[in-house]
């Protein structure tokens, strides 16, 4: 699927991954993510920014692989206007790692990054969670808290900034979490409380 003007793609190719080895790669260049919102249904009017994808998945349906990354560029959900976001995938023998990361003028202001043990089997998969160890970590410094609207509707005109350095290790069974989270000059407004919270400041420990 092609914009008239060229400037957005929707590409589907391949072999899906079943009883023999498939290779399907999934491409999205220049996705208007106010169309992407228009087709879940979701409110387009405080949305914009672009999408891209680029995924491809490999193996057998009981023992894929899966390899991509994707991008939102110029993205805007209501007040907040988002960094570049980059997000990497690799995914082979029951083990996942991913990255994502928040980039504003060249500097990478959030990066988190996981290596956790599941099982993504497309067919005859039966926990996901497996057996192995778990490393998962989340580093940033002076963060816009204004992301937070990105990521739920529950709040709107956010401000303040948030550092964090929290590691997760261990296993499923038993993880391990140590680190810190702060918090300065935040504020936001609850719509569904019709109540704003301001001078927000506070540190989270973990352990």
């Amino acid at each position: 699927i092609r914009a008239v003007d060229g400037s957005a793609l929707i590409q589907v190719a391949g072999r899906v991954p079943g009883s023999s080895p498939g290779s399907l790669l999934v491409r999205v260049l220049g996705l208007d993510i106010h169309d992407a919102y228009g087709l879940l249904q979701r409110d387009t009017s405080e949305v914009a920014g672009e999408l891209g994808l680029e995924m491809r998945v490999g193996g057998t349906a009981e023992s894929p692989t899966l390899r991509g990354t994707a991008t939102l560029d110029g993205g805007r959900f209501g007040d907040f206007k988002a960094p570049f976001i980059q997000g990497v995938v690799d995914y082979a023998n029951r083990r996942l790692e991913t990255d994502l990361l928040l980039w504003r003028t060249g500097e990478n202001v959030l990066d988190v990054g996981a290596t956790l043990p599941l099982d993504l089997a497309l067919k005859g998969a039966g926990e996901r969670q497996v057996d192995g160890p778990l490393s998962v970590h989340a580093q940033g410094d002076s963060v816009d808290l204004a992301i937070l609207e990105a990521l739920t509707p529950g709040v709107r005109q956010v401000t303040g900034i948030f550092s964090t350095n929290v590691n997760v290790s261990g296993t499923w069974e038993a993880p391990r979490l140590t680190g810190a989270v702060a918090i300065r000059d935040g504020a936001m407004t609850l719509p569904g409380l019709g109540v704003r919270y301001g001078q927000v400041r506070g540190r989270a420990t973990f352990q």
